[in-house]
């Protein structure tokens, strides 16, 4: 993913000079927020699975805390580019 994160940067600096550059940036951009979507699904679901797994043994403080790790708000707004997101 870093790789796709990288060439998207560089069409960036780029897009100025083309329209077919510009247009390869939109599906650059699309296709790593696809990526991001992903692996966020991903570590969400292994989340999941661990307080599950934690529910089982009886863990339960263990269960609040994964609960809130995958349920608190981080510093960034997550819903600010929800439009752009849903475009591609």
């Amino acid at each position: 993913m870093i790789f796709l994160i990288e060439k998207k940067r560089k069409l960036k600096a780029l897009q100025n000079n083309s329209s077919e550059l510009r247009e390869e940036f939109k599906m650059k951009k699309c296709e790593v927020q696809r990526e991001v979507r992903k692996d966020h699904k991903r570590w969400l679901e292994k989340g999941c699975k661990e307080a599950e797994e934690m529910h089982q043994r009886g863990y339960i403080s263990g269960i609040y805390r994964k609960v809130k790790d995958i349920t608190s708000e981080n510093k960034y707004n997550k819903t600010a580019s929800r439009t752009a997101m849903e475009t591609c």
